[in-house]
């Protein structure tokens, strides 16, 4: 008997990605909810990050990043837009100006302790024209918020006065992953988050991801993950079913199948 069952996991980010990516064989008895677990092993066609400010809705690419950072807001399952690294909001009777009140006591990966700058000059290399873009993505967070303003009101307060009212900025913000002020100037080579995942490991072949052990949120489920180049979809399928992996991206309907039919013995 094949003890595991097929389980859906969706991407989780906002609009970019409108269809389940992952592909999870979990046993028939999980570890407690509570429970921290040693390593999980994802494999995709690539592990190639990139630049994090750059829009794309690329799965492979969005997995680790939404690992390694996290923006102002979030999207949950339902559509609905969440607290992150804002604990809260609210918009003036304008419908211009933005007020997001940060979340205390957030450390990034490199110890440094989140403040209202670190986010404004985030925010300002994601509207850099010079970050580009992919498959033609250049200038779309610039168009949305090239003439905002944005500013620090204090160390906690981070405001946003748009030229006109703009019913999507919830939905740009979730997109835009904060990283500290000090550390912009290594991306994309060095990628300092405030997520639950740190980088300890990376080549074009593999990236590992560790705990991050300061984290604000609940604690990580996995102590290690580890991030799998594996071009070819087929043998994604069969690192699964041979054990070598816990997730595959990108499998298509005909790989779900053979990793959730049945596996028979003859006697």
């Amino acid at each position: 008997m094949k003890c595991s069952s097929l389980t859906a996991i969706p991407t989780g980010v906002a609009s970019l990605v409108s269809a389940f990516a992952l592909v999870l064989i979990s046993s028939c008895a999980p570890p407690a909810a509570d429970e921290t677990r040693p390593m999980l092993t994802v494999v995709q066609s690539s592990v190639s990050i990139g630049d994090p400010h750059i829009a794309s809705d690329s799965s492979n690419r969005l997995g680790l990043i939404r690992s390694i950072f996290e923006a102002l807001v979030m999207m949950d399952e339902e559509g609905d837009y969440q607290p992150s690294l804002a604990e809260h909001w609210d918009v003036a009777d304008d419908a211009r100006t933005w007020t997001f009140s940060l979340r205390n006591g957030v450390t990034f990966h490199n110890g440094a302790v989140m403040n209202a700058s670190d986010v404004v000059a985030t925010l300002g290399r994601v509207l850099d024209p010079a970050i580009g873009g992919a498959f033609g993505t250049q200038g779309v967070y610039l168009s949305y918020l090239g003439t905002a303003e944005i500013s620090a009101v204090d160390d906690a307060t981070v405001r946003i006065v748009t030229a006109e009212p703009m019913a999507d900025l919830l939905d740009l913000l979730v997109a835009m992953p904060i990283s500290p002020a000090s550390a912009l100037d290594g991306l994309p080579d060095v990628y300092v988050g405030s997520g639950p995942y740190k980088v300890t490991e990376q080549s074009d072949a593999r990236v590992v991801l560790t705990a991050h052990d300061d984290y604000w949120g609940a604690p990580p489920k996995y102590q290690e993950i580890r991030w799998i180049a594996e071009p070819d979809a087929d043998r994604r399928v069969e690192a699964v079913m041979n054990g070598g992996a816990d997730i595959a991206v990108d499998i298509g309907i005909e790989g779900s199948r053979r990793i959730s039919e049945p596996v028979s013995y003859t006697h």
